[in-house]
């Protein structure tokens, strides 16, 4: 499929980020694209962290360096690390969503390197994106070999991503824990209507896996991500 989608632009998810996280480390190369760099938010602890790998929503100036201070600040309380990488700035073309899910790939094994150099493990992985961000994550999140535990999307799936290809195909057996949290109510005329996330669920539920999927609406954009530290906590405890 050849056709611009700028229409995807119209409903970028232009999140409440408020004031930006300091990082750790800033701008470290996981490959050689001009945009191929990532943040790294380190959580101090005694032992390997949990770690969220997170991709950014479209929006004017939006990037990897726009990670909400107010989310990382619970984060870091909870002892959770996150790593928000750049790719494409902004998805306007069905080829950029292609170039966005190599660079997912290429992420999660420049992590699969590095992570004791940053005290991560690598066996607590929790993968996250917001509106553009889901796009690029979501076939990565349920297919990657490092061992994701759960995944977290905001704003996901919004309308027009649904010309580049049908996300329930993604879904398998072996799909990770999975959250989907939505700022509207069901019916919403936002291209980011949780009516979306009810297609996931529904191939969950095809599949016989509903118990590991979730959906929250209707949250308001300050409520986001006023779940995700405590399930990445959840899906991360030692058994």
């Amino acid at each position: 499929m050849k056709q611009l989608i700028y229409s995807l632009l119209l409903f970028s998810s232009v999140a409440v980020y408020g004031q930006k996280a300091v990082p750790t480390r800033s701008h470290v190369k996981y490959g050689d694209g001009e945009n191929s760099w990532l943040n790294i938010y380190q959580a101090k602890s005694d032992v390997p962290t949990p770690v969220v790998v997170w991709a950014h929503a479209n929006g004017q100036d939006v990037t990897a360096d726009n990670f909400p201070a107010g989310v990382w600040k619970a984060l870091q309380a909870a002892g959770i690390s996150v790593i928000s990488w750049e790719s494409v700035p902004r998805i306007t073309q069905v080829e950029e969503v292609g170039q966005g899910e190599k660079d997912f790939d290429a992420v999660m094994n420049w992590l699969n390197t590095h992570y004791k150099e940053y005290n991560i493990d690598v066996n607590k992985v929790v993968i996250s994106g917001q509106s553009r961000g889901s796009i690029i994550s979501f076939a990565g999140a349920n297919k990657f070999s490092v061992n994701i535990r759960g995944a977290y999307f905001v704003q996901a799936l919004p309308n027009m991503a649904w010309k580049v290809r049908d996300f329930t195909e993604d879904i398998s057996q072996s799909s990770p824990l999975m959250v989907m949290a939505y700022a509207e109510a069901p019916g919403s005329k936002d291209g980011h209507t949780p009516d979306n996330g009810k297609k996931i669920e529904n191939r969950y539920k095809e599949l016989g896996i509903a118990n590991r999927f979730t959906l929250y609406h209707s949250l308001g954009k300050e409520g986001l991500y006023s779940h995700l530290a405590a399930f990445v906590k959840k899906v991360t405890v030692e058994k």
